[in-house]
């Protein structure tokens, strides 16, 4: 079997073959797909540092960025509630961790109250949200993609803070 070469060189142009299109590299599609990815990567990250604490719950958050992303490239959702109910489970998941903290409402900061890799996942994901906003003004998404966006961000969040 023969090993398809990384380096195509097609792409040298700035621009990348997608979906059977030629898209601009900084098209509101590819940021959006790019920045999901990255923050799929931060997760990953953190699953491999704390296997026990976050390994389930950080692998489902990256099948569901991994099927938005499929979704913003072309690729359909079999089950047109899916993406309400990752809205849901997420706020669920938000409520349980808000009765597990202590609700001071004091300013947090990074590296002291807050854990680095959540923290770093947070603000990726906020990114991620700003341009999935972008696409969806020139490429109307799912409005629950961007429900689950927002909410994730507060989900990682409450994650990043110490216990």
């Amino acid at each position: 079997m023969q090993l398809m070469s990384v380096v195509t060189k097609t792409g040298d142009d700035g621009k990348s073959r997608w979906n059977n299109q030629v898209v601009e590299k900084d098209s509101p599609l590819l940021e959006a797909i790019g920045t999901i990815d990255e923050l799929m990567a931060v997760l990953g990250t953190e699953i491999k540092r704390d296997p026990q604490r976050r390994e389930y719950m950080l692998s489902i958050i990256n099948r569901y960025l991994y099927r938005i992303s499929g979704v913003l490239a072309g690729f359909e959702v079999s089950e047109k509630e899916y993406f309400e109910m990752m809205v849901e489970e997420i706020e669920n998941e938000i409520k349980k961790r808000e009765d597990e903290l202590d609700r001071r409402g004091e300013f947090l900061t990074a590296g002291i109250q807050l854990e680095a890799n959540m923290n770093w996942a947070r603000t990726v994901c906020r990114r991620a949200e700003r341009r999935l906003v972008t696409l969806n003004k020139v490429s109307p998404i799912d409005p629950n993609i961007l429900k689950y966006i927002n909410r994730l961000s507060d989900y990682l969040f409450l994650e990043a803070r110490k216990d």
